[in-house]
């Protein structure tokens, strides 16, 4: 019901935002003749947002836990609901007596909403607390954690590893200690997967999204759970390489403590949370191959071309989701980590093609049985690869490139392929794609990065498009080529 109104609260606030832009274009003498002209508009908007802020997952925030991540993509958001919502007036009735400055006052209006409201909020909270209300956005790190419980010390916590172990420890999820309003939604910008009863099936879902837990932090009483709770927490600490770390045990307090109270003891967990950090693994950055002028360029054009790729395929976009929707559910989208440039980790998006993983009593169900007809269709046209334009405009990946990896079998492959960004197509896919082994992709990878040019790339994109059409074929000569050129040559291993 709590998400149901923080929804409602959103569209309000979006609504609000689109009637205060054109209150103001008419310098606020809004006469009912006038407002019944803008009354299509007005409704077109909300209709747009009452798709997007579903689909973006916006709401699902905690709003007195809100970050800078959540206020960026409400920014985003509220852009995409206003292009949108603009592209369609303008079909239905070219914004007959519309100003053409009211949706630039949206686009300023709405996110200034949107993100008020929340910051407003969350000062509110911080006031009453006593606390500091702003987190610093952590970057990709080593060690990946998971949280068991929300109360003040998790708040604690992740204040302390943003502010002072964001190298070196990345929080991936949180568990609630019960059934909670907040599951599902996110605090600090990290997602509440469930409860702690379901830490085994959570496991497995982030493994198949390429995440394997290291440690299980827990921030509540350990005596406060339940008792199926407490042996799910000992099974992993008993059965899996994962460490459990007792952290409101181990800094003498427990999570039913007053706030201020865990608010005096601050020092002392920011050390333990940095001391924690130095037992994590390091892997050694590479440097970027592209710091030349053509690599410059490649990066310019990517942004141009994804800009209007996006704008053109907007229509596919819903049209893609929408079947998603009806043929495996919610939500639309996929991802999974995947090592990009120098070795940065980065979310790679795909719609979905398969449904759950897992069945309702926990078990793997095959994948052959996974794939529907709708899923095969957007492989096989790979229309399932659409979202990737985002990771192109982001700059976690190119239009050309090797194709990112998963993380175990980057592991053990040379990451001189890391030299680069990778791509959405590439010499090993127009060459062989799924017909190849991994070390002949790899080895056409390499052979990719060594003579990357203009004329390489456009080579690419002319065999991606009858790829698309005829399927993947193998081109044993290049794969040769690719081989014969680096039998002999040294190459950067994975550490």
């Amino acid at each position: 019901m709590r998400r149901l109104l923080m929804y409602l609260a959103d569209l309000a606030l979006v609504g609000a935002g689109t009637f205060a832009a054109f209150a103001l274009r008419e310098n606020l003498e809004v006469n009912p003749g006038r407002f019944l002209d803008f009354a299509p508009f007005l409704g077109i908007t909300l209709s747009v947002a009452l798709v997007l802020l579903v689909a973006s997952g916006v709401t699902e925030a905690v709003w007195r836990f809100s970050s800078l991540r959540d206020y960026v993509r409400l920014v985003a958001v509220s852009c995409a609901i206003v292009a949108v919502s603009t592209i369609l007036a303008f079909t239905y009735n070219r914004l007959d007596n519309i100003a053409r400055a009211v949706p630039l006052l949206q686009a300023l209006l709405i996110p200034l909403a949107l993100v008020g409201a929340r910051v407003s909020y969350r000062l509110h909270r911080a006031h009453r607390a006593g606390m500091n209300a702003f987190t610093i956005e952590p970057p990709s790190a080593d060690e990946v954690v998971l949280v068991v419980g929300i109360n003040p010390v998790t708040e604690l916590f992740l204040t302390c590893v943003n502010t002072y172990t964001a190298q070196k420890i990345r929080v991936v999820g949180i568990l609630a200690e019960q059934k909670h309003s907040t599951v599902g939604r996110t605090v600090y910008g990290v997602r509440v997967y469930g409860t702690v009863e379901q830490l085994d099936e959570v496991l497995a879902k982030l493994v198949v999204h390429g995440i394997s837990i290291q440690r299980l932090v827990v921030t509540c009483d350990i005596k406060s759970l339940s008792v199926s709770a407490r042996s799910a927490i000992r099974a992993v600490e008993n059965s899996s390489d994962i460490k459990v770390d007792y952290f409101a045990d181990r800094l003498g307090f427990s999570s039913n403590r007053d706030e201020t109270k865990v608010a005096a003891v601050a020092s002392t967990a920011a050390a333990a949370s940095a001391g924690a950090a130095a037992s994590v693994f390091k892997v050694d950055a590479m440097g970027a191959a592209g710091s030349g002028v053509f690599w410059r360029v490649k990066r310019a054009f990517d942004i141009c071309i994804a800009s209007v790729l996006l704008l053109a395929f907007l229509p596919a976009f819903f049209l893609v989701a929408l079947l998603v929707a009806i043929d495996v559910g919610g939500p639309v989208l996929f991802w999974q980590y995947r090592p990009g440039l120098g070795w940065r980790k980065f979310k790679l998006y795909k719609f979905r093609t398969m449904a759950a993983a897992h069945d309702e009593l926990g078990k793997r169900v095959p994948d052959d049985q996974r794939l529907s007809r709708i899923g095969w269709l957007l492989r096989r046209t790979r229309l399932d690869e659409l979202p990737q334009l985002f990771n192109v405009l982001k700059g976690d990946m190119s239009f050309v490139g090797p194709r990112p990896l998963l993380l175990i079998e980057q592991s053990d492959a040379p990451a001189a392929r890391l030299l680069v960004r990778p791509g959405l197509t590439g010499w090993a896919q127009v060459n062989g794609g799924r017909n190849i082994s991994t070390t002949d992709k790899i080895a056409l990878d390499l052979w990719y990065i060594t003579h990357a040019s203009v004329k390489l790339d456009l080579t690419v994109f002319c065999r991606t498009v009858p790829m698309l059409f005829r399927g993947e074929r193998t081109n044993p000569e290049a794969v040769a080529k690719a081989w014969h050129e680096f039998s002999n040559a040294p190459v950067v291993a994975a550490e």
